[in-house]
């Protein structure tokens, strides 16, 4: 069971089949809240499912994640902040790799 997840720092959703979505990485998510603002603080993603942002699958296609899309569009090249909170299933929080459970995703187009 991995003690810290990974989020990358950026992601393509040109749908060339390679990094097109945004997910997290690690095993042993009882639970999640995931929460991504453009850089003028719009909501622009939310989850509370570990089933739709976490990666538990080595062949890493197991979860839909965010595509960069707001109300069906695609968003633009640009820098968004995520924030991760939740529980492992041993009860400890959540710990992100490099220690901020907060920071930027930049979309690639």
């Amino acid at each position: 069971m991995a003690r810290e997840l990974y989020v990358p720092n950026m992601f393509s959703p040109n749908k060339d089949g390679k990094n097109d979505v945004f997910k997290l990485y690690g095993f042993g998510v009882a639970s999640i809240e995931v929460k991504i603002w453009d850089r003028l603080g719009n909501l622009v993603y939310e989850t509370n499912r570990v089933d739709d942002i976490v990666e538990e699958s080595e062949s890493g296609n197991a979860v839909p994640g965010w595509e960069g899309k707001f109300k069906g569009k695609e968003l633009g090249q640009d820098t968004y902040i995520w924030n991760v909170k939740g529980k492992l299933v041993t009860g400890q929080e959540i710990k992100v790799n490099g220690g901020k459970n907060s920071g930027p995703v930049i979309i690639m187009n």
